[in-house]
């Protein structure tokens, strides 16, 4: 699992250009300006957790409440390109939360 903290980080991340793109698309849509989605994941401690295909999902959510909080509650939940799920739960009262990226994939076998 990789974890980012702030949304220049999403062009660092190990995808591809075209996943990377639709998440930065997703990212910046509710916001008037890169500037204020930075601003406002700085203020509210707002993250970004990464899946990889190898990561082994049920172990990381007994680890990690936040991950744990975000599968089972997810605000809202759309598909990417290269079969991805990106999802976002939100933790705080201010509106902070967590977005979830993960292959489509490893969320369907572990609710099986």
């Amino acid at each position: 699992m990789i974890i980012i903290n702030s949304p220049s980080q999403v062009i660092q991340l190990p995808l591809d250009n075209d996943l990377i793109n639709a998440l930065i698309l997703e990212i910046e849509q509710p916001f008037e300006s890169v500037v204020a989605v930075t601003v406002f994941w700085q203020q509210t401690n707002t993250r970004l957790l990464l899946i990889e295909p190898d990561d082994d999902l049920d172990n990381l959510s007994k680890s990690d409440p936040v991950l744990a909080f975000a599968l089972e509650y997810p605000e809202w939940v759309i598909h990417l390109p290269q079969d991805h799920q990106l999802s976002l739960a939100v933790t705080t009262d201010d509106g902070g939360g967590c977005y979830l990226l993960c292959p489509t994939q490893l969320i369907k076998s572990s609710k099986d």
